[in-house]
């Protein structure tokens, strides 16, 4: 891993209050971040923490007095959300525990048991201010049948299964019973309980025509290493006799966030129209470590846009590959889009933005409160002067005139996310540039599309914009 420029401190506390003098004590996260707390049957908290630098899991035991660590390693076992899928759940009898372990864009779910820790018995007076840590990790059994993204999981009454959905690339998310190693029949095995696959896509998804996923990694420009998931026509072999494609890149929203290896079949239907598709984990991604996560706090819009753009190059010169680049993302996905289109304007030849920021001082004064106070996290308050240059940096608006690409912008009217402003500034200094754009508004959608129609009408769209700016095919 390259050199990255100190974090910013971030924390996330757990507290606990006493319900009879409403005093409350911090138990968590005094340095780091930890999250998704849920109680056991014995009266022990657990939860998800990354003050090692990968969020692991830990076990507060019943009388306060020690952290006790159940998983180690450089891999995610949870993520700063700490919400269902992510956080560890202790078994109804508290003697195991299941919790996700995060690689190559996939989530295993793992069962672990308890181990040692605990204190002998609850001492006298209250537990100290600072618990003692003490590790006790154990290698756990992965429960699920196929590598994928497994969350949503809950324990049966009897801790013998857990329910868990479970989807990738091929297969939608559907329900699962799995059983639990040494609690569930020797004779026992999971258990598909829906089948949400539309029969439509059964025989295409099954065919031998869909590309296996590829997991990839590059360097990016000051060393870091930048991983991703690629998919490409198989005639694109870069063997005698192959095909050579153009590719789509696809930098994630979030920021906080990673591209799993989920079901998005409008994927596959790029890779049909004859595009490789490439995922990309730029820096400020989960799934790599607390380091990692937080290098793009005060480069929004900088320092994680040259890794999309490091990914891209790397890309275009892959034998499979014939030059030709476009790029398409949502939320800070869009907002991606933008900023490549303007850090490196010879690069592409078509761009996708999806309801993506613009002016972001002006998305923090006028978005709703969750995307502000992600935003003043990771890079302060746009009032501060000190910020202000990177705020102004990391606006793509600022920069429209450097635009070549044709650029299409899809936007809800009802977003309170990234508020609609952030397209009209945009439509308006490509009006003035003379830029070659397209610019669709749907009048009750919000923050993604909600409506059938409006997806279909979306991807539709897109589709043909890429097959005619990229493929260079006339559109229907």
């Amino acid at each position: 891993m390259g050199h990255l420029a100190e974090a910013v401190d971030e924390t996330s506390q757990i507290a606990l209050v006493e319900v009879a003098d409403r005093t409350m004590r911090i138990v968590a996260g005094d340095r780091s971040v930890d999250v998704g707390g849920r109680w056991a049957s014995d009266g022990s908290l657990f939860y998800v923490s990354d003050e090692t630098g990968w969020f692991q899991v830990v076990r507060l035991t019943p009388d306060g007095r020690d952290r006790v660590v159940l998983t180690d390693g450089e891999r995610e076992h949870g993520d700063p959300g700490g919400g269902i899928g992510s956080a560890p759940l202790p078994s109804p009898d508290g003697g195991r525990f299941v919790h996700v372990e995060v690689h190559d864009g996939f989530q295993d779910l793992i069962v672990g048991g308890i181990g040692g820790g605990d204190a002998p018995k609850r001492g006298r007076g209250r537990p100290p201010k600072t618990p003692r840590t003490v590790s006790a990790a154990t290698a756990g059994q992965r429960i699920n049948p196929w590598d994928g993204v497994w969350r949503a999981f809950g324990w049966t009454p009897d801790g013998a299964w857990v329910a868990a959905t479970g989807e990738r690339d091929i297969s939608p998310a559907d329900l699962w019973l799995l059983p639990v190693p040494g609690v569930a029949p020797d004779d026992a095995r999971p258990r598909q309980i829906t089948d949400s696959l539309p029969v439509v896509l059964r025989d295409a998804l099954s065919s031998s025509r869909i590309p296996t996923a590829e997991r990839i990694a590059v360097t990016a420009r000051d060393g870091l290493r930048i991983e991703g998931t690629l998919w490409r026509p198989r005639t694109a072999t870069g063997k005698r006799g192959g095909t050579r494609v153009p590719v789509v890149v696809f930098p994630h929203g979030g920021p906080t966030g990673q591209a799993f290896r989920s079901f998005v079949p409008f994927k596959q239907v790029l890779v049909a129209a004859g595009f490789a598709f490439l995922d990309v984990d730029f820096r400020g991604s989960t799934g790599y470590g607390r380091t990692f996560r937080m290098a793009n706090h005060d480069e929004w819009g900088h320092a994680d846009v040259h890794d999309v753009i490091d990914a891209a190059r790397w890309a275009a010169e892959q034998p499979w590959a014939d030059g030709r680049l476009a790029i398409y993302g949502g939320s800070y996905g869009g907002y991606v889009v933008l900023c490549a289109l303007v850090d490196e304007p010879a690069l592409w030849r078509a761009g996708v933005d999806l309801y993506g920021d613009s002016e972001i001082a002006e998305s923090y004064r006028h978005g709703d409160r969750a995307g502000r106070l992600d935003l003043h996290k990771m890079m302060g308050s746009p009032d501060d002067v000190a910020r202000q240059e990177a705020y102004r940096r990391g606006s793509p608006v600022y920069r429209a005139d450097r635009i070549e690409a044709p650029l299409l912008l899809i936007h809800g009217r009802k977003d309170k996310r990234v508020v609609p402003l952030m397209t009209e500034r945009m439509v308006e200094a490509l009006e003035i540039e003379g830029k070659r754009h397209e610019v669709i508004w749907y009048d009750e959608e919000g923050h993604g599309w909600e409506k059938r129609e409006n997806r279909r009408d979306a991807f539709e769209r897109i589709l043909a914009f890429l097959k005619a700016n990229v493929l260079d095919e006339p559109a229907d």
